[in-house]
């Protein structure tokens, strides 16, 4: 009786703090998760393989689908699914299942404390958790924690079991009725500290953000199109872009705010500066949105009217093409892979030389890339 009094009297700070600690000590994490919904029934199991470099990216893998996460420096949670669709939800929907709003999510919540890896980051400013006892589980005592807040799905109740190492063993997410949704997570098999390699399932970068409206295979800018330099004005001066006498291209990188592979492509460019002069290619960065600003040094543009996304027909940032004296677009390139840099910054080199045949036969292969799955 005595040690169940002590357990309500506990404060829920405890729980989450070995959590927090725990996570923060994680730089790779490995576990197997178990979906359920209402009633208890069965939706899948899945894997999250986690791995913490200088930001925060995650992936999961449920059934054949395979996830990729992101915990901004916002505390925005990004996901990206097959490879080519990469979303944010922000701090006022991140608390609901994504389920209809990513094409073939499945109808589970996303392990977003495990994503976070602070709790109280994931819940609505000035809501606390409440500590409601002990449980035995299956690696000795476990804390229950609950926290009740509301959300644009209405009233939810958030509850998590964490045992005495700091590990989250199980996590609930519930509307205020029963028939307003259920849905849990237990989670097994922590492997702390191992390499990803060890583990069947590849860790991959996000390539590319797809704003709503548009789906992957819709690029019809493609190599042979022609671009005024014109559409280009400085985001400083307000002129209209021109080519420096001597240059044979240039390298428009369109960016958008926010956007982790545009930031990483920029750096790689940023990285590749000497060799792109001496192939006669100039960078032109054009913002995606008044919001997108880059420290790089590049000269930046707008477009001159219009969304640019209507304007370059783009499927979303980072978009990168190559134009000629002319206006003539020599290469497209969709996004950004970093396992890819070193054949990317031969084709930035090879784009000024591509001549009709070549440029022909470019259309017809960047044709065939970008047909739907």
């Amino acid at each position: 009786m005595i040690a169940y009094l002590l357990a309500l009297l506990a404060s829920p700070d405890d729980a989450i703090d070995r959590m927090t600690q725990y996570m923060a000590n994680v730089k790779t994490l490995s576990v197997d998760l178990r979906f359920e919904s209402a009633g208890g029934q069965y939706v899948g199991v899945g894997k999250l393989i986690l791995e913490k470099p200088s930001s925060q990216r995650y992936t999961m893998k449920l059934g054949a689908s395979d996830y990729l996460f992101i915990a901004n420096p916002k505390g925005q949670i990004e996901i990206e699914h097959r490879r080519r669709r990469y979303r944010e939800f922000p701090p006022d929907a991140r608390l609901t299942s994504p389920a209809g709003l990513l094409s073939d999510t499945p109808a589970i919540a996303f392990p977003l404390p495990l994503i976070v890896g602070d709790v109280y980051s994931i819940l609505p400013t000035n809501t606390r958790f409440a500590h409601g006892g002990e449980r035995e589980g299956p690696n000795g005592l476990e804390d229950r924690l609950s926290a009740t807040y509301d959300t644009m799905m209405g009233r939810q109740t958030m509850i998590l079991f964490i045992d005495k190492v700091g590990r989250l063993t199980r996590y609930e997410l519930q509307g205020e009725k029963r028939e307003d949704g259920f849905l849990s997570m237990t989670i097994t098999n922590y492997a702390k500290n191992v390499p990803v390699s060890a583990s069947n399932f590849r860790l991959e970068y996000p390539i590319g953000y797809v704003p709503d409206g548009l789906t992957p295979h819709e690029v019809p800018l493609q190599p042979g199109d022609k671009i005024a330099l014109g559409e280009f004005l400085s985001s400083e001066s307000g002129k209209k872009a021109r080519l420096p006498a001597g240059s044979k291209g240039v390298l428009a990188i369109l960016f958008g705010a926010d956007c982790e592979p545009s930031r990483r492509l920029i750096q790689a460019a940023q990285e590749a500066k000497a060799d792109l002069a001496s192939a006669g290619l100039e960078v032109a960065l054009i913002a995606a949105s008044s919001q997108a600003k880059s420290s790089s040094g590049f000269p930046q543009f707008r477009v001159a009217s219009g969304d640019p996304f209507e304007v370059f027909l783009s499927p979303g940032t980072p978009l990168m093409f190559s134009i000629d004296p002319d206006g003539i677009v020599r290469q497209v390139w969709f996004g950004f892979d970093p396992a890819g840099l070193a054949q990317l910054k031969k084709e930035w080199a090879e784009s000024v030389k591509i001549d009709g045949k070549a440029l022909a036969e470019e259309r017809a292969r960047y044709q065939g890339i970008i047909k739907p799955n």
